[in-house]
């Protein structure tokens, strides 16, 4: 199982821990605010990432700074 986001490690841990460490984890504190404003938090962050870019020019090659003799 590929672990991608937080309900792949959910369901993951799910499977290994004992059923008293799932839930401490699981829950929240109280009312579980904390909680439910960390997952909005997260779903707000959106990571973008280039796909398909044109690398038929590459090369490895770096800049040789000029000598300041």
């Amino acid at each position: 199982m590929d672990l991608v986001n937080l309900f792949d490690f959910e369901a993951a841990a799910a499977e290994r821990l004992p059923a008293m460490a799932r839930d401490y984890y699981a829950s929240g504190a109280m009312d579980e605010i904390t909680l439910r404003r960390n997952r909005e938090a997260w779903e707000r962050l959106e990571l973008h990432y280039r796909v398909l870019a044109d690398v038929a020019r590459r090369h490895a090659g770096l800049p040789i700074p000029a000598s300041g003799d």
